[in-house]
């Protein structure tokens, strides 16, 4: 029973590990290739793109706006920027802003790096020699058979003794009689069915675990799972799914409560009556202004870039933005990516009537200086109220909510490239 279970979960392993076997574009003689990372050397050269994971450890040469997600290796889920620039061999591992490790995600930009080590010689397969020399460790309750197993053998043993030489000295029987006879009794007195009971029951447990969506490599391991009292976990993409989602938008006084769960387009926005045009302002800034992208064809939308971005693009379509489409009727001419220092991303974006409009989104209170009036609910610019916003963003944060605004600019026919001095005037807040 329990080769055969243990066998058929080493089976649904095994499964996953060929579906999640990742594969590599290489630059080579002949050009570009798609390989399974397992046929990668040392000296190849790979090119990066948002959603790829990484291969192998790649000494960077070429990045545009490289973002990687190290969680795997350092437990930090913000995204690390990546540089070709070199570092100090003795840096620490999350500084080291010129490698790509292997196992790590690419969540924005793109890049191109020559490998440096593979396999076990990387940083991910150094983590996993660690791991393979560990030493196994028995559960409760097979230490408790053992134990048991030990006192039950020793006590029949010398009782088996016992009658023996009792038997011997005052029974009167044949030596191979009595022989046989103790034999007997104490071959009866081992429980036999035991283990195949143990085995059983722990089979049961595997089976409701598979059930649950659970795969149970080791039987034991449900009586260890049903021991334990205290369970210490890292957070997000454990206990949380590295989802986010656009829960509340304020647009010129009117709050509006957005519904959903995670990255599915099912949900809609509540609030007052009258703001529809502004609040499909407000989805096209967050759809346009943004440099992700959402797979929808399998069961579970796929995110292609920033968690963060992601959550905008999906409010957008909630907020009647067409997502699929809409972005090829407004045309990204040009754009300023998101920097930790200026703490903002614009785009410059251009319709088929060649109307041009600069969107705006970053930090509030870095939105907000950038600002010099706010649309009403009629799409029309007014005076732009610092305290009021001030206090909107102060609320929202209290509430343990991460805050953006978004901002717009309408340009010329002929702008076609964005330089930071147009953003010093002339922006109109949409909302945060």
């Amino acid at each position: 029973v329990g080769f055969i279970q243990e066998g058929r979960a080493e089976q649904a392993l095994s499964a996953i590990r060929h579906m999640l076997a990742p594969r590599a574009r290489v630059v080579r003689a002949g050009g570009q290739q798609q390989l399974d990372a397992g046929e990668l050397v040392p000296g190849d050269t790979v090119l990066l793109e948002p959603g790829d994971r990484v291969p192998a450890d790649i000494r960077l040469e070429k990045t545009s706006n490289l973002k990687i997600d190290e969680a795997i290796l350092t437990g930090e889920s913000e995204a690390v920027e990546k540089s070709p620039e070199p570092v100090n061999t003795s840096s620490a591992l999350g500084d080291q802003s010129c490698l790509a490790f292997s196992g790590t995600m690419v969540t924005t930009g793109t890049g191109r790096g020559v490998v440096v080590r593979t396999g076990a010689a990387t940083e991910i397969g150094r983590i996993s020699g660690l791991l393979a020399s560990t030493t196994s460790l028995k559960t409760p309750l097979l230490e408790q058979m053992d134990r048991f197993a030990r006192g039950l053998s020793i006590l029949v043993i010398i009782a088996g003794v016992a009658i023996f030489f009792g038997g011997l000295a005052f029974s009167g029987l044949p030596f191979r009689e009595l022989f046989m006879a103790v034999v007997g009794l104490t071959v009866a007195a081992i429980p036999e069915g035991l283990p195949a009971i143990l085995t059983i029951t722990l089979a049961i447990g595997v089976r409701q675990m598979a059930r649950r969506q659970a795969v149970v490599r080791r039987m034991p391991v449900i009586e260890t799972l049903g021991a334990v009292s205290v369970i210490c976990s890292d957070k997000t993409g454990t206990l949380t799914r590295n989802e986010m989602m656009v829960t509340t938008t304020i647009l010129a006084g009117d709050r509006f409560e957005v519904n959903g769960e995670g990255y599915g387009l099912e949900g809609d926005i509540t609030g007052n009556t009258g703001g529809e045009e502004l609040l499909k302002e407000m989805g096209s800034a967050a759809a346009l202004c943004n440099d992700s992208h959402l797979d929808f064809h399998s069961d579970v939308p796929r995110v292609h870039g920033d968690p963060m971005e992601a959550a905008l693009k999906v409010f957008a379509h909630k907020a009647a933005f067409d997502i699929a489409s809409g972005a090829s009727g407004w045309s990204r001419q040009d754009e300023i990516p998101f920097d930790t220092e200026t703490r903002y991303m614009a785009t410059l974006n251009h319709d088929h009537h060649g109307h041009g409009r600069i969107f705006v989104k970053g930090a509030p209170e870095k939105v907000l200086a950038m600002c010099g009036a706010q649309l009403d609910p009629q799409d029309q610019a007014t005076a732009l109220d610092h305290g009021y916003w001030e206090q909107a963003v102060s609320g929202l944060a209290s509430e343990g909510l991460r805050v953006l605004a978004l901002a717009r600019k309408s340009v010329g026919r002929g702008v076609t490239d964005l330089a930071v001095e147009d953003l010093e005037e002339g922006l109109e807040l949409i909302g945060i």
